[in-house]
């Protein structure tokens, strides 16, 4: 009966693991997106598409942390530590 817990609770871990390199994937399009907006005009950028361009980068690092920590946690079965900055 365990064994059966545990592979839906793996099945359900690994659709949130693939949401999250999904979602990271996006991020990554649009920056890339925007990339190529700013040499397209030579290096000047509107504040708001700079602006987005800085969400999308925190957003692309966000989901990749987290996807480290669900890896670390699914690897050894511990959390590591927060860091306050």
């Amino acid at each position: 009966m365990k064994f059966f817990k545990f592979i839906k609770y793996y099945i359900k871990m690994k659709k949130v693991i693939d949401e999250l390199e999904y979602r990271k994937e996006i991020a990554d399009v649009n920056i890339k997106k925007l990339d190529t907006k700013l040499k397209k005009y030579n290096g000047t950028l509107a504040a708001y598409d700079r602006k987005k361009m800085e969400f999308y980068k925190g957003k692309s690092e966000g989901y990749r942390n987290s996807l480290i920590i669900i890896e670390k946690f699914l690897d050894t079965g511990i959390l590591p530590e927060i860091k306050e900055e």
